[in-house]
């Protein structure tokens, strides 16, 4: 995909008015970015425009939308459920590559970064770690290909470079972890 078709992805007008009682996802943002930052300052990051948070590189864009919860665990169910906007959480991703795949465009990385590990057999109980949805266990690949057809009109569903992230930012001390990772 080439940069210029960025503008063409469908802006998420949900993320900027929580920004302002749920900080969370800005200071993974921000972790994000001192991670990626030491690879390599060849890349933009974008908050809140497309996705919660975006990486764009010369060639390539990295889409993560960021969810916390205090439950123990994430769930399918959680993943798949329609909500009040008309499409679940994976739905609410997937228009990305369902844009992509219309256009022929290159396929994005795409994630959901969780506080909550993924409840499936085969997740890597590892913070940090990617569970490609590839890979997860058929029962929950099942879940979420059907769920993802009934939301796109039984269009190909490819779940190539989607993944669910564990993040070890904890919930309830993110700022005082972020200030240290600064200072350090």
């Amino acid at each position: 995909m080439t940069r210029g078709n960025y503008m063409t992805y469908e802006a998420d007008e949900a993320g900027s008015r929580s920004k302002n009682r749920f900080k969370f996802e800005v200071f993974w943002g921000l972790n994000k970015f001192l991670d990626v930052f030491l690879e390599s300052q060849e890349f933009t990051m974008v908050f809140d425009y497309v996705c919660d948070i975006e990486l764009h590189y010369d060639g390539s864009y990295e889409f993560y939308q960021v969810k916390t919860s205090s439950a123990k665990s994430y769930t399918t169910s959680k993943l798949t459920t329609v909500g009040k906007k008309k499409k679940s959480i994976i739905g609410t991703l997937y228009k990305i590559r369902s844009k992509e795949i219309k256009e022929g465009s290159k396929l994005s990385k795409l994630a959901i970064v969780s506080n909550l590990q993924f409840n499936d057999p085969l997740a890597n109980a590892q913070p940090n770690a990617e569970l490609a949805f590839t890979q997860i266990s058929d029962k929950n690949k099942e879940k979420i290909l059907s769920s993802l057809k009934k939301e796109f009109n039984d269009e190909e569903i490819n779940l190539k470079d989607i993944f669910f992230i564990t993040t070890d930012l904890p919930i309830h001390s993110y700022k005082e972890t972020m200030i240290g990772k600064i200072n350090t």
